[in-house]
C-alpha cells in the first residue's frame, strides 16, 4: 500500500530550518543577556563589599570601645578605595548600557522567530489536512474494495443456492467469462 507523500515536504523542512536558525540567534541573545545580568549582579556585589571597606576605613574602630584618635585617617587607602569603587561602578554601568541597547535586538529576533514558527505550524496544518484527506480517501477505497467484494460473494451465494437466477438474468463470473471470450 502506497505510503503518505506530502506535496510541500520540502517547504516544511525550509520552514523547520527558518524556525531552528531564528531559535537560535534569540537563544544567544538571551544568554548573552544573562551575561550581562551576571556581571551586573557581580559588580552590585563587589559595590556593596567595596562600601563596607570604605566604611571600615573612614571608621576603623567603628563598634569597639577602643577611642578614635582625631585625624589618623589612611588617605591613601581611601583614594585607592575610591578609585576601586568609581572602576566597578564604570563596569556596571557600562553593563546596564550594553544590556539596554541588547533588548530591541531581542524584541526583534523574538518577533521574527514567532513570526517563522507561524509559517512553520501553517505548512505543518497543510500536511495534516493533507494527510487527513489522504487516509479519508485510502478508507473510502477500502470501503469500496470490499463493498465489491460482499456483493460478488453475495451473487455467488445466492447462485449457488437458487439455479434459477441464472435463467432469470443474474450472471455469474463464468457466464462474464464466457462472453467477453
Amino acid at each position: 500500500m502506497p505510503s503518505f507523500l506530502f506535496a510541500y515536504e520540502a517547504l516544511l523542512t525550509k520552514r523547520k530550518a527558518e524556525e531552528r536558525a531564528r531559535q537560535v540567534a534569540l537563544a544567544s541573545l538571551q544568554r548573552r543577556r544573562e551575561e550581562l545580568l551576571g556581571q551586573i549582579r557581580i559588580s552590585q556585589a563587589e559595590l556593596a563589599t567595596a562600601r563596607l571597606e570604605m566604611r571600615h576605613t573612614l571608621h576603623p574602630n567603628a563598634g569597639t570601645a577602643v577611642a578614635v584618635v582625631p585625624g589618623m585617617l589612611d588617605v591613601a587607602a581611601i583614594r585607592s578605595q575610591t578609585v576601586a569603587t568609581l572602576g566597578l561602578v564604570a563596569k556596571a554601568q557600562e553593563a546596564v548600557r550594553l544590556l539596554a541597547a541588547l533588548q530591541p535586538s531581542m524584541e526583534q529576533a523574538r518577533a521574527a522567530w514567532l513570526a517563522s514558527r507561524a509559517k512553520r505550524r501553517a505548512v505543518e496544518s497543510l500536511r495534516e489536512r493533507h494527510h487527513r484527506a489522504w487516509i479519508n480517501a485510502r478508507n473510502k477505497r477500502d470501503e469500496l474494495g470490499l463493498d465489491e467484494l460482499a456483493t460478488l460473494r453475495f451473487r455467488a451465494s445466492r447462485l449457488a443456492l437458487d439455479p434459477a437466477h441464472v435463467e432469470s438474468g443474474d450472471r455469474s463470473s463464468d457466464d462474464l467469462e464466457n462472453t467477453s471470450a
